[in-house]
């Protein structure tokens, strides 16, 4: 192939792969509340996530049974580390309260995440914190607790609106009257 030949090849390849790639909304209250989902409905709902999620937890001398994360050393500290990337998907697993939805982003026991409305963001479901400190929340995972940092943003999940808006139409055909 020579090069004029290469560069229309290239982008024609990425136009329709990026026609494959889903278009991702964020998920909020009022999309929830439009919905009218039961629980096994949110279960065929896929989530992602808009931002990195790094859960840390430093780990004391002589504990190592660490089974899934990195163990990493920071300041001559052994700290656990999982990293759910930006994009990540994940399925829902339960409700935590009214609204609050509990995320899992890799199988295995309690290893999910909890999101919720948050008010300051209009509606636009959030990662949750059990407890926060300036811009670091601490989180329960995997029966753990982990410390998140928010850097930018806070986490939000988010949707493939095209998947779940779809119309469902009931229709019939009026077969007419006649004079008596």
């Amino acid at each position: 192939m020579t090069y004029s030949k290469t560069i229309p090849f290239i982008a024609i390849c990425c136009i329709f792969l990026s026609g494959c790639s889903p278009t991702l909304s964020t998920f909020s209250e009022r999309l929830y509340e439009d919905g009218g989902w039961s629980e096994q409905e949110l279960k065929d709902i896929q989530f992602y996530t808009s931002d990195n999620i790094i859960l840390r937890r430093q780990i004391r001398s002589g504990n190592s049974e660490i089974v899934d994360g990195e163990i990493k050393m920071r300041n001559g500290r052994k700290v656990e580390e999982i990293i759910i990337k930006k994009g990540t998907p994940g399925v829902f697993v339960k409700k935590t309260s009214d609204k609050n939805m509990a995320i899992s982003f890799e199988s295995g026991k309690n290893k999910f995440l909890v999101f919720g409305p948050n008010k300051k963001i209009g509606g636009r479901y959030a990662l949750k914190a059990n407890d926060w400190e300036r811009n670091r929340g601490k989180v329960n995972y995997a029966g753990k607790t982990f410390v998140f940092t928010v850097v930018d943003d806070i986490p939000m999940l988010q949707v493939d609106l095209k998947n779940k808006t779809k119309i469902t139409r009931k229709s019939r055909v009026a077969k007419g009257r006649k004079v008596n």
